[in-house]
């Protein structure tokens, strides 16, 4: 089941969160912290500007979060930005795909007119050549240096 996340989901949106982390992020060297992804995630499911969806059976098994915002360029195009995709691995397959078109109806529902997703690897890495597949095109790169 897909739906809409509650505070109730925080635990399981947790741990995906820390799963995330470990399996993708903390290898680049960007740091977590309990605290904090647990406050974030709360502030995502209340603000009314972001949207969260969960994927579940017993419990949660995946998850998509993102925030809607105007560009910068102009304010008649609405984003949507991809801040969390994560599905536990042994549940992986169709949940991911579910998750991304579940997150794209409810957005563009919300009024988004585009949707930045995000991938940690190149341009040809699974993620990325999977959103060409689906329409998404590369945008831009981002760089991050520690000061």
């Amino acid at each position: 089941m897909i739906r809409e996340a509650t505070l109730d989901d925080i635990n399981g949106i947790y741990q995906c969160a820390i799963a995330f982390h470990s399996e993708l992020l903390k290898q680049k060297g960007m740091p977590f912290n309990n605290s904090t992804a647990k406050k974030y995630i709360s502030w995502m499911i209340e603000y009314p500007q972001s949207l969260f969806l969960v994927a579940k059976n017993h419990s949660v098994i995946g998850c998509i979060g993102g925030v809607l915002n105007p560009w910068l360029l102009d304010e008649n195009v609405i984003l949507m930005t991809e801040m969390i995709w994560y599905v536990l691995r042994k549940d992986r397959g169709s949940i991911g795909i579910r998750l991304i078109k579940a997150f794209e109806k409810k957005a563009q529902e919300m009024g988004a007119t585009k949707i930045i997703m995000i991938s940690l690897g190149e341009t040809d890495d699974p993620i990325s050549l999977f959103y060409k597949r689906k329409g998404y095109h590369h945008l831009e790169h981002h760089f991050i240096k520690d000061l």
